[in-house]
């Protein structure tokens, strides 16, 4: 009875993920088609990665055993034409990328794969050397996760489905006007937002090496990095979001979780945004996930006092068209119960979907652990234009 529950837990968790992703992914390949006939140049790029599983949990220790090795492949979008809103970024370049690799223990972490889209933006260029820096968020799959009974050691990856980003550091450098030699560093980061536990969440550094083709030769001459033109405007940004979660591995029942947002923005140019505001968090189950396994009274009874946070938090908003990348490291002003750290942090996308509607996708995470995934809808007020 209990193995039947836990099953249809997972192919709930599993199911929210699957449609959060997908969302996710119409909203980026809106991106990465948009104005296609505006001088688009693709590229497909093939990489070998090799490095280390970083052991952030103690748990980690002993069942690491071996480096890690995968491989990824990319296609990139390049647009070139003066007066793109690309060239405010230094002609940052959009892409959908496959990741394959281990784990560092194929016999408990098991394998995974990763599909995402991502943006490449230029760093500096040397000569025909240029450095890049890559950000890429999307959704994985992996082999091996926790089973009670055949695989209980893997405290990583509490479901097949997960959320996959990567950090990463490269540099180009062309051979020929189609083949660019490349190498660079990377931080991968695996987790399912904690909609099934256990989920400690797996953190691999690796360097690799590549090519890259383009499909069609890039331009000659390049157009200029444009300097974007201050703006004055500010607006009240209103969101609520909600999301599920399971709150701790041996408490199998599934939370609503949420938050009530309000964020007063700065746009300091047509790209970015800085601003700051505060947080109202329902966190389901909250006590499960804070209070160590062994300090939970079992005659406790929580409730919805216990599930609420209230936070405030700075903000950085980065536009690429319609779509909107955010940051925002905060601080709890309340706790319904004592978190682990004093600080949480959010990170997510909005995607502009009428007028001032938007849609939002986003994750809440204390230090290296995701507490759970939201997703939702918010309205901007503007409250001074140019």
């Amino acid at each position: 009875m209990n193995k039947q529950y836990n099953n249809k837990i997972e192919h709930r968790s599993c199911a929210f993920l699957k449609r959060f992703f997908l969302l996710w992914f119409i909203v980026s390949s809106n991106i990465v088609l948009a104005d296609s006939n505006d001088s688009v140049y693709y590229s497909v790029e093939a990489k070998y990665h090799y490095g280390i599983f970083i052991p952030h949990h103690s748990d980690y220790i002993y069942q690491v055993k071996d480096y890690i090795q995968g491989g990824e492949v990319n296609v990139i979008r390049t647009r070139y034409r003066h007066g793109v809103w690309e060239n405010s970024f230094n002609r940052i370049e959009f892409g959908f990328g496959m990741w394959y690799g281990s784990f560092g223990n194929d016999d408990v972490f098991g394998r995974g794969i990763a599909l995402y889209p991502f943006l490449n933006l230029q760093l500096f260029q040397l000569g025909k050397l240029s450095a890049k820096a890559r950000l890429a968020f999307g959704g994985g799959f992996v082999n091996r996760p926790f089973d009670i009974n055949n695989n209980p050691f893997n405290t990583v990856f509490g479901s097949h489905i997960t959320a996959y980003g990567g950090l990463g550091l490269m540099v180009h450098y062309p051979v020929t006007n189609r083949i660019t030699l490349t190498g660079g560093m990377a931080i991968n980061h695996f987790s399912n937002g904690s909609t099934r536990k256990p989920n400690n969440g797996a953190n691999t550094a690796s360097v690799s090496a590549g090519v890259r083709y383009n499909l069609t030769p890039a331009p000659e001459t390049l157009p200029q990095k444009i300097k974007m033109a201050a703006l004055s405007k500010r607006e009240l940004l209103l969101l609520f979001s909600a999301g599920r979660n399971q709150a701790a591995h041996y408490n199998p029942k599934m939370y609503w979780s949420g938050s009530l947002t309000a964020t007063y923005l700065w746009h300091i140019n047509r790209n970015v945004a800085l601003g700051t505001g505060v947080d109202f968090i329902k966190y389901g189950g909250a006590p499960y996930s804070h209070i160590r396994y062994q300090h939970i009274d079992p005659q406790a009874s929580y409730g919805l006092r216990d599930e609420l946070f209230m936070g405030t938090f700075g903000t950085a908003e980065f536009h690429f068209g319609t779509t909107a990348i955010y940051f925002s490291p905060s601080v709890y002003l309340y706790t319904g119960t004592t978190p682990p750290q004093p600080y949480y942090a959010r990170m997510g996308l909005r995607q502009k979907v009428y007028k001032n509607i938007v849609a939002h996708m986003g994750i809440k995470a204390s230090f290296f652990t995701a507490e759970f995934i939201e997703f939702g809808i918010g309205y901007r007020f503007m409250l001074k234009q140019n």
